[in-house]
């Protein structure tokens, strides 16, 4: 067998479908699916000694994706997974594949390095539900963390707005990768001060470049609350996350990440679907999803970056949004507690006919 055949055969190991190698004309879409044989193919393809894991965005993206290889390493019986994450470490168990922070193995093992980010691309991964994902991220991918856990701050609702030049100053930028509106945070944040306590909100900014962070400011200040402003870096934003009890997020990895690998999130509030929101709303305490009721807002795959849209950021009135708790822990507590009532009124019903 040559390595191409190779290749295929360990695409097919693991749930995978082969595609043959491209040239640099290949879309994302294209490179997220195609797989490389490394190691010692002189045996063939009958064992497979691990899965190396590619880098493929920031830190949200890698973050799925190292909770996805370990799903299909355990699906498939691959003992060890690889990866070169500056801000995971290693995760030794003895059950279950290992979690190694190393380029490759020893020259007699063969491997099989891609990216493990599209669902789409495993058999495994399709219909994998969010309990799932949560027990391989909780058992492998958190102890593996390398950023520490801070002290909880009680009471503290962080609103996260994302920036970045790929977003607010390209001209074609990633039509996803659209924002929310100002009136979004208000909204949120009016939400949570009616259920709890809240102490301080904490405006955590990636940079200026998002249109809503200045009339941000000037909105908090006029609401008579306590509040300040973080824009530390990478690290310092990741920090103030964890530490948040309660967040309000944009369309973002990063923080849909930071908010699983969190011991402190006890609710996470989003803006339509974001990432990873089926999982958070089985983590948190309770996960309220915020409509655009007239479907009016800029459409979710629509991001153009123009003038109108970025006013539109700023201006959409509140009025036109919705909360929902979609909260699967709270519901699934209600039906527990539904079905002991109903089932202890069955027992008197049957008690009094005696």
């Amino acid at each position: 067998m040559d390595r191409e055949e190779i290749n295929a055969a360990l695409c097919a190991r693991i749930g995978a479908e082969y595609h043959p190698p491209i040239d640099g004309s290949g879309g994302w879409d294209a490179r997220a699916r195609r797989f490389e044989v490394l190691g010692d193919i002189s045996r063939g393809a009958r064992r497979l000694d691990y899965l190396r894991v590619k880098r493929s965005g920031n830190f949200g993206n890698n973050y799925i994706q190292l909770v996805h290889a370990i799903a299909v390493a355990e699906a498939r019986g691959v003992k060890r997974v690889l990866h070169r994450f500056n801000q995971f470490g290693a995760r030794t168990s003895s059950v279950g594949p290992r979690l190694s922070n190393r380029r490759a193995m020893p020259p007699g093992n063969l491997g099989l390095a891609g990216t493990y980010f599209l669902k789409t691309a495993f058999d495994d991964l399709c219909d994998m539900p969010p309990e799932r994902f949560l027990r391989i991220s909780d058992t492998y991918v958190r102890p593996a963390l390398l950023l520490e856990q801070p002290k909880v701050e009680k009471g503290v609702a962080l609103l996260n707005l994302r920036g970045g030049a790929d977003i607010f100053e390209n001209p074609s930028p990633n039509p996803i990768y659209g924002q929310p509106p100002l009136s979004y945070y208000q909204r949120a944040l009016a939400n949570l001060a009616e259920r709890y306590q809240l102490s301080e909100v904490n405006l955590v900014y990636q940079d200026t470049r998002n249109p809503v962070v200045e009339p941000s400011t000037v909105w908090l200040q006029g609401l008579g609350v306590p509040w300040r402003l973080t824009s530390e870096g990478i690290l310092g934003d990741a920090r103030a996350l964890m530490a948040a009890e309660h967040i309000v997020m944009g369309w973002t990895t990063f923080t849909s990440a930071l908010s699983l690998l969190s011991s402190n999130m006890r609710t996470v509030t989003t803006f339509r679907k974001a990432p990873l929101f089926d999982e958070m709303a089985v983590a948190a305490e309770a996960a309220f999803l915020v409509r655009d009721t007239p479907r009016d807002y800029i459409p979710s795959d629509g991001w153009m970056n123009d003038a109108d849209q970025r006013r539109m950021m700023v201006e959409y009135p509140v009025e036109n949004l919705a909360v929902q708790d979609k909260a699967v822990k709270r519901r699934k507590l209600a039906e527990r507690v539904q079905g002991y009532q109903t089932r202890r009124r069955a027992r008197l019903r049957r008690w009094f006919k005696r």
